[in-house]
């Protein structure tokens, strides 16, 4: 401020001075800055600059996916490690082709093996308790699958009515089979008969949800059109291959697995039999007779629970979305059955043709469904059931080997093509999943019975089971099982030999091939517990006869039914577990971060205190 005091100012300024050395008005008006600031404005609109952010990654079933933060026995690390080992040990790989990190894991793994058992123990042991303390709580279902599944059933539900009405107990069989006391052997003679149309299999894309959609469930037609959608007892294509097949017994499918599936005797089910004489033209033109027994389908539960209800749509579901296109057409081609008989209703489970339909969506709008159709096929298949006595056997039990020829109707969901072009067999399962925030659950000893005799009844095909979180309708995972791999989870985690039931079949075959020729039905009920009774058809005066059409009288949805516990699979490997980096049926743990971070704060302490004393 004083510098600026101390400058000479010019005290008197006249005008020559301003026009000598500033900008007169036309000269600045005349200049660019000047014209600039004149001119309008023009505001250009700003440019939509897009952002290209990176998709995150999609882990199908890791939202509904809980960690259970307890003290875990194993660190990070470990778990990291034997993670792998476990993915290596499943794909089978040989031990000479591992690499040193590989060898690595599995010697973790391998001395890891009694922490990881007893933390098994402790987390199914966990899971157990949180599922008894809902066990009461009601089951639920959407309300587009109740009404499609429940209208189906119960037009099923009728075909108690396409049989006699009164029946008596004849005999009894048990369904125990030891095999020290006689072997049975099943032989596959031939194939008799394929035809219909054959689906391809699609791989469900899991890199994205994948949701079955409720509005592709349609109407199924009453009207059959193929005698191959008949029961076994009025299918008019099985007396023509007695011209050129030997058999003696007839059964479908249905029949099949309800027989072998023996272990559960606290179910009640009813299975028609019918025994009759076809002819057969002989080769030089006489006409004989031969008695054949025929095994229907197992008649539909009067009452199904909502887990009945929702694997009924959820099986028809799967098919309607990855077996909808076509693979080829066998062959020989069904006669149709004529106009006026063509009006039987279906058989529950059949595949039947689609006919598009407007459907209720859950929020209340109508969506017109696409045209989808679950494409029908049907294969008879000649087997030879041959029981031959053990040696050890005491004298006077040992009776005459029997040897029975069988005819097998039974039908395929898809195939799939493999190396070389070659197409293999496929079957579809939904697998609905109980504990998903866990992990996933192993099958019931009634589920693997069931796969393991369609895996074997049905040669060199391959199980697909769908794992499915049903309050979403999502599938989480796709497993690929092979009859080997179903056998396996049988012996491990129920200590069962589905094969037994071989066994139990040719017992209850042996006494319906002596029957006289009539109307009979297998009953189990649960006081039966290990026994099945063989009733015949008899007069409605009879005492103690046991009234068919009355089961289905009281028909409806039970409500109260309520689901066994199913353990954790403690080997099954859920995208969760990958994306969390651990094993399944493991406690995520917290005691290792919890340790190193108090180090941490410990360690800050420490410094901090020794800054302190070397300030003061």
């Amino acid at each position: 401020m004083n510098e600026f005091v101390k400058l000479t100012w010019r005290k008197n300024v006249t005008d020559e001075d301003l026009e000598q050395h500033f900008l007169s008005e036309e000269a600045a008006s005349d200049c660019y800055i000047f014209k600039s600031f004149n001119k309008p404005l023009r505001v250009q609109p700003k440019k939509k600059v897009k952002l290209h952010l990176a998709k995150e990654k999609h882990v199908p079933g890791l939202k509904y996916y809980h960690l259970i933060r307890r003290r875990s026995l194993l660190t990070k690390a470990q778990k990291r490690h034997c993670l792998a080992a476990v993915k290596l040990l499943q794909s089978g790989k040989k031990h000479d082709l591992l690499t040193e990190r590989e060898k690595y894991g599995l010697k973790l793994y391998n001395e890891c093996q009694p922490k990881i058992l007893e933390e098994n123990r402790n987390f199914l042991e966990h899971v157990k308790n949180i599922w008894m303390k809902h066990k009461d709580k009601r089951l639920r279902t959407k309300k587009g699958i109740y009404n499609y599944s429940w209208e189906n059933l119960k037009r099923s539900i009728a075909k108690y009515l396409d049989y006699p009405q009164y029946y008596q107990e004849v005999c009894t069989v048990c369904l125990n089979y030891d095999e020290s006391e006689a072997t049975v052997d099943f032989q596959h003679v031939g194939l008799a008969l394929e035809t219909g149309t054959l689906a391809r299999f699609a791989h469900p894309n899991l890199k994205e949800p994948t949701l079955l959609r409720l509005n592709v469930l349609q109407k199924i037609s009453d009207s059959v059109l193929v005698n191959s959608k008949l029961p076994v007892s009025q299918d008019e294509n099985i007396p023509k291959l007695l011209q050129n097949h030997k058999f003696d017994i007839v059964i479908s499918s249905s029949g099949l697995k309800q027989i072998i599936d023996y272990t559960n005797t606290r179910t009640k089910w009813i299975i028609p039999v019918v025994v009759k004489e076809i002819e057969i033209n002989n080769s030089d033109g006489g006409i004989s007779k031969k008695k054949i027994v025929f095994v229907d389908k197992v008649l539909p539960k009067v009452n199904p629970s909502i887990s009945d209800l929702n694997y009924y749509a959820y099986k028809r579901l799967l098919k309607l979305n990855f077996c909808q296109y076509e693979a080829f057409n066998y062959p020989f081609e069904e006669t149709p059955i004529e106009t006026e008989t063509a009006v039987e209703p279906k058989e529950s489970g059949e595949d039947n043709t689609e006919a598009p339909v407007a459907e209720n969506t859950e929020d209340g709008s109508i969506v017109q469904t696409k045209n989808r159709t679950i494409h029908h096929n049907v294969n008879y298949r000649t087997w030879n059931v041959k029981k031959t006595t053990s040696q050890n056997t005491l004298m006077k039990n040992q009776i005459k080997d029997e040897e029975i020829n069988l005819l097998v109707r039974c039908k395929l969901d898809a195939c799939e093509d493999a190396e070389g072009g070659v197409l293999y067999p496929v079957v579809v399962r939904p697998k609905i999943e109980q504990q998903l925030q866990y992990g996933a659950n192993v099958a019931s000893k009634s589920e693997l019975a069931r796969d393991w005799t369609t895996l074997f009844f049905r040669l060199y095909s391959n199980l697909y089971r769908a794992r499915i979180y049903s309050p979403m309708s999502e599938i989480i995972s796709v497993e690929k099982c092979t009859i080997q791999k179903v056998f396996s989870e049988a012996v491990t985690q129920h200590d069962y030999k589905p094969i037994l039931g071989l066994g139990v079949l040719q017992k209850v075959l042996s006494e319906l091939v002596k029957l006289n020729c009539g109307n009979y039905i297998l009953q189990h009920l649960p006081k039966h517990e290990s026994f099945v009774s063989v009733m015949k058809q008899c007069d409605d005066d009879t005492a103690n006869a046991f009234n068919l059409h009355a089961e289905c009288e009281e028909t409806g949805v039970d409500f109260q039914a309520r689901q066994n516990w199913l353990p954790i699979d403690v080997n099954y490997i859920l995208p969760a577990h990958e994306n969390h980096n651990q094993i399944p049926a493991v406690f995520h743990g917290f005691d290792v971060d919890i340790a190193q971070g108090l180090n941490r704060k410990s360690v800050s302490i420490v410094v901090g205190a020794q800054r302190t004393n070397s300030l003061s």
